[in-house]
């Protein structure tokens, strides 16, 4: 048995995402189930006047409730995924019995995938899962390998894994989340920045691929390092039949966001601690921008708009803090152009620091000081 494959013997499913309309005229659920994916798809076309079909309804009706609340909505959806799994599962066992699992980062980007359409039959008419196609190798997360061209000549010296060999490390709390921290087969536990599908923007049809664009600025970087020390390191490449599957990167993922942190806090010591730290932390992230800009890096076009926020950054263990290149804030060479990126990224982790940390402290102090 490969090191990275494990008997299965209890039921594993979870539903990776998914989506219906307000009217109950389509939907469609995607979920693993014992290592295989399955996308399956209502239409009210198809299952008008059915039971299945009436509480599809209802329950998309029920979501128009007044005072709704966030929670409530979640369970409204897991009774509707629930009702399409059910509905479907005798073909799930068919295609996806128990057995053999793969768990690694190989089996992220080659998952056997059924395309199942609910269907009336016209006889019973019972509602029945029918399979349109699979099975298809695809990657559930929408990983896809690259083709080593440029970023090949940029990895040059750093260690390769095959990714049969990269285990997954699963995350318990959020199943359904793309893997991202891997092991490798000595052991070291890395985050994994995955080669992703090119995606098309909403409005001018342009295709681009951001995960590449921030692949090639970590190796470019790991090439001629900054001085300035706040973005995580590449620890090495993952390939795939020779093609570029991602890259490790040091496990900074593995502390939490900025606004995690602070949400973390819960005694007075913390809390000073914390606000001892604040200009430390502003500090480096000012120098590790600056010095991005000074090699030609900015904000990716696409994305400039979002900017640096609270949500960018990163804060390990150790309560250092980091700058991660994620789809939040890639970053490509160019020229500055005329919307001043340079200004407006001071002046974003001038408001992170000088605005939000302390309104964030300042809040917690006076609940703490009101118990």
């Amino acid at each position: 048995m490969s090191p990275n494959t494990e008997a299965i013997n209890d039921f594993d499913s979870v539903v990776l995402d998914g989506m219906h309309d307000n009217k109950a005229t389509k939907c469609w659920v995607r979920l693993l189930h014992h290592g295989v994916a399955f996308r399956i798809e209502a239409s009210a076309d198809n299952l008008n006047g059915t039971p299945l079909h009436q509480r599809w309804q209802a329950l998309s009706e029920a979501e128009k409730t007044p005072g709704m609340t966030p929670s409530d909505r979640i369970s409204r959806w897991d009774e509707l995924c629930n009702l399409l799994i059910v509905t479907c599962l005798p073909v799930l066992q068919d295609l996806a019995s128990k057995g053999l699992v793969d768990r690694s980062l190989r089996g992220c980007f080659r998952t056997p995938t059924y395309y199942l359409q609910l269907v009336r039959d016209s006889a019973s008419q019972e509602v029945r899962a029918s399979v349109v196609s699979g099975p298809i190798d695809e990657s559930p997360y929408g990983f896809q390998a690259a083709k080593k061209d440029d970023l090949g000549a940029l990895a040059a010296g750093l260690k390769q894994y095959s990714s049969h060999d990269i285990e997954i490390v699963r995350d318990e709390t959020y199943p359904s989340m793309a893997p991202k921290q891997v092991k490798t087969s000595e052991g070291t536990v890395h985050h994994f920045k995955a080669c992703m599908q090119d995606s098309k923007r909403l409005g001018t049809d342009h295709i681009s691929n951001t995960s590449r664009n921030a692949i090639r600025t970590y190796l470019a970087l790991h090439n001629d390092p900054l001085e300035a020390h706040g973005i995580p390191s590449v620890s090495g490449i993952v390939v795939d039949e020779g093609a570029l599957s991602g890259i490790l990167l040091q496990n900074v993922h593995a502390g939490e966001g900025l606004a995690s942190r602070l949400s973390s806090i819960t005694t007075v010591k913390e809390l000073d601690r914390t606000r001892r730290l604040v200009a430390e932390w502003q500090a480096r992230i000012v120098a590790v921008v600056a010095a991005l800009h000074g090699r030609g890096y900015y904000l990716h076009d696409e994305i400039a708009e979002l900017g640096i926020d609270e949500s960018t950054l990163l804060v390990d263990g150790n309560d250092e803090i980091w700058l991660p290149l994620q789809e939040v804030f890639e970053l490509k060479e160019g020229g500055i152009g005329p919307s001043d990126p340079m200004g407006k990224d001071k002046e974003a982790v001038r408001q992170v620091f000088e605005r939000f940390v302390p309104g964030r402290l300042d809040g917690l102090e006076a609940q703490m000081g009101s118990q």
